[in-house]
């Protein structure tokens, strides 16, 4: 019932009560505890922020254009896959010059990975299909059916390198295979049975290296086509078929020539294998490890991993970059890293609904 419009003095005794209760409620507990949420780490910029930095933004473009699952890059060109779309981004301009549009599969358009190299740009879609895409016309020329591929190929001047074709998951002997597709045909070339269940896999000067589900690290050799080492890790890795979460997460495989890297999401880690001894040498564990990506980049002479929303540079503490920190443009309040690769001075990262270059100049 609505108070009466001829007792305004009544109602106002009534309300200058309730204060008077509340303003003496507040002055007895008030040194007890303050009237908001108790303060967090995470939150504590938000109540503070700081200063407006002075630091130009590493961040140099936002290009919109809906989640990026998967990068690639040759030369100037910047391929990011987002739907049944890949782009085509210009390294030096940051405009979009061409789009290649994907036949969906029974399952969509997701694309698991891309590189490029061997004369075109090789995408593992939707778990069933690794395609050729011909970058003078921007078209998908040739599809081979392929099974279960969890992360991009791989190329190196004598083929094309996937892994594939599980069996016997639910068994004590598991296997699949990896795979070289000849670039100039688009078929199958040659296959190598592992002992395990291969989730990723990476090339370089020493040779073919595929990580198994939970573990372990196998070593190729491309000309003999065989398992020439077997490298253990403690604790294993994730990739485990049925699996979600962290132990369900696939990492990525970077060869360089004195050393191998492999993101273990499980785990939050990224190890160094020694390719002259075949020995696992060092595990970098962040601070947000149980946040670490899957995703690897080599640039400016550094490994770059992601870890949530933060570009770290293995082995220089302190290079790093949050791009959910104030001030970063079209960043603020993003979704984990999808994806990283690298140009001639820049990293490109993909994200939940937006493609980042990231001017390494600017990364102190």
């Amino acid at each position: 019932m609505r108070p009466s419009r001829s007792a305004p003095a009544a109602t106002a005794m009534v309300v200058m009560v309730l204060v008077g209760l509340v303003l003496v409620g507040r002055l007895s507990a008030g040194g007890l505890r303050s009237s908001g949420p108790p303060a967090v780490s995470t939150e504590s910029r938000q109540a503070a922020p700081p200063p407006r930095s002075t630091t130009p933004s590493p961040v140099t473009l936002r290009l919109p254009l809906g989640r990026v699952d998967a990068l690639a890059v040759q030369g100037d060109a910047v391929w990011a896959a987002h739907g049944c779309v890949i782009s085509r981004v210009d390294a030096r301009s940051g405009r979009v010059v061409a789009a290649v549009r994907l036949t969906p599969t029974r399952i969509g358009c997701f694309v698991v990975g891309m590189a490029a190299g061997a004369g075109a740009l090789w995408v593992s879609l939707s778990g069933q299909r690794l395609l050729r895409v011909d970058p003078t016309s921007n078209r998908v020329v040739a599809s081979l059916a392929m099974a279960d591929p969890l992360a991009a190929p791989a190329v190196t001047a004598g083929g094309v390198w996937t892994v594939c074709c599980w069996s016997g998951v639910a068994t004590r002997h598991p296997a699949g295979w990896l795979v070289r597709v000849d670039p100039a045909s688009t078929r199958e070339a040659a296959r190598v049975r592992l002992p395990g269940l291969p989730t990723a896999v990476g090339a370089g000067p020493g040779g073919i290296w595929v990580t198994g589900a939970g573990g372990p690290i196998w070593r190729v050799d491309p000309a003999g086509g065989r398992v020439v080492a077997t490298v253990a890790v403690p604790g294993g890795l994730g990739g485990l078929p049925g699996r979600t979460g962290r132990a369900g997460e696939v990492g990525d495989v970077l060869v360089g020539p004195h050393a191998v890297w492999v993101s273990n999401p499980a785990r939050g880690q990224v190890l160094r294998v020694d390719p002259a001894r075949n020995r696992l040498v060092r595990a970098a564990v962040f601070h947000r490890g149980e946040l670490i990506g899957p995703s690897l980049a080599a640039a400016g002479g550094q490994v770059w991993a992601t870890s949530w929303t933060i570009l770290w540079a293995l082995g220089t503490p302190g290079r790093q970059a949050d791009l959910d920190q104030p001030g970063v443009p079209g960043a603020e309040g993003a979704e984990p890293i999808s994806d990283l690769a690298a140009s001639p001075g820049a990293l490109w990262v993909g994200a939940s609904d937006v493609l980042l270059r990231v001017d390494l100049a600017r990364l102190r």
